[in-house]
């Protein structure tokens, strides 16, 4: 998003979260508006859970281990990833990565639970981890849109229905798309 492309005639005070779902590590952004006055941005650090504490950083590892009925999503599934057998996961059955790669081809997984079936529920699970850690950071009572960058999913038209999926699950509704097909900009209510 351009600084200058801020919505026209906007008032109000404007919270945006930019989400780049990646295939290794996903990121998120934030610009914050006030009318009058510069746009602020900064990228994230997100804690994220694991078998030995919090860990905290702006990358967030696009990966979701279910073990023990607890879900991990990011540095936590990342580090049991790394030694399977000790946390009892199977890829396609509790343990999933390289999501946006499955998504491409509308990969499934038959052996995993309810809600973490399909290569798109693994990616709401993702984005939706990394905007609810971002919304709990700010208590302001600012509106909060949520973008997510879609340069190639857009352009891949089994990848854009998977992200406007993914946006469903997680009770996101698309507002519209804006430039040159690079970003879709979504409402993001605050719970």
């Amino acid at each position: 998003m351009i600084i200058s492309d801020l919505p026209t005639g906007c008032k109000k005070p404007l919270r945006v979260l930019g989400i780049d779902l990646g295939t290794t590590n996903s990121v998120i952004t934030e610009i914050k508006w006030h009318p009058g006055s510069n746009p602020e941005t900064k990228v994230i650090q997100i804690e994220q859970d694991t078998p030995l504490g919090v860990y905290t950083d702006i990358l967030f590892p696009s990966v979701v281990a279910i073990q023990a009925g607890k879900v991990w999503v990011g540095e936590g599934a990342n580090r049991m990833k790394r030694n399977p057998q000790e946390y009892k996961l199977i890829p396609g059955k509790n343990l999933f990565s390289e999501t946006k790669l499955d998504m491409g081809i509308g990969r499934t997984y038959a052996n995993a639970p309810d809600g973490f079936r399909s290569a798109s529920e693994i990616a709401g699970h993702i984005i939706n981890s990394m905007i609810q850690h971002a919304i709990s950071m700010d208590a302001s009572p600012m509106p909060c849109v949520a973008h997510e960058g879609l340069c190639r999913c857009l352009l891949h038209t089994t990848r854009g229905f998977a992200t406007l999926r993914i946006l469903a699950m997680i009770g996101v509704a698309p507002l519209g798309l804006f430039g040159l097909v690079n970003f879709s900009f979504i409402n993001y209510p605050r719970h």
